[in-house]
């Protein structure tokens, strides 16, 4: 289930937040039952293609370049089990004609508790990955549908 949220936090502006639910198996945790590490940078991608390819630009294929992770960070905040829905809120800050960076806050759905929040900055390349290339402007436009203040 993925939708488009409009909020208003502390009297800010309206941002609009992109949402994705996600569930954890067995598969994805220790024996301890906590999940992977690791997971939270997969969810972060399976998160940004559905967004991209729901809100952006519906077959990434089409475009001119390639899109590419220039970074990205997680930090957790509290353990994830197994079978615990977890709602991911996507939004977007410092965009620029070449990037922009993907904001992620991972939630427990039921208690609507923080799990972790993350980052990527996403570039994109000419064909083979050795020059920055411009974002069209129509992208841009819709990024910014998403985009929060620098600071949150």
């Amino acid at each position: 289930m993925s939708r488009v949220l409009s909020i208003v936090e502390n009297q800010q502006p309206l941002t609009h937040v992109w949402e994705h639910e996600l569930t954890p198996y067995l598969k994805d945790s220790n024996a301890y039952g906590n999940i992977y590490f690791a997971r939270y940078f997969e969810w972060q991608g399976m998160c940004r293609e559905k967004w991209f390819s729901e809100c952006i630009c519906p077959n990434m294929f089409e475009l001119k370049g390639a899109l590419v992770t220039r970074s990205a960070y997680n930090d957790y905040v509290d353990a994830v089990m197994p079978f615990q829905t977890v709602r991911c809120e996507l939004s977007t800050r410092r965009i620029k004609p070449t990037s922009f960076e993907l904001v992620f806050h991972f939630y427990d759905a039921r208690t609507n508790k923080l799990l972790s929040r993350g980052g990527q900055r996403i570039a994109m390349v000419e064909p083979g990955g050795k020059k920055l290339l411009k974002f069209p402007e129509e992208i841009l436009n819709k990024v910014r549908y998403y985009e929060v203040e620098n600071n949150h």
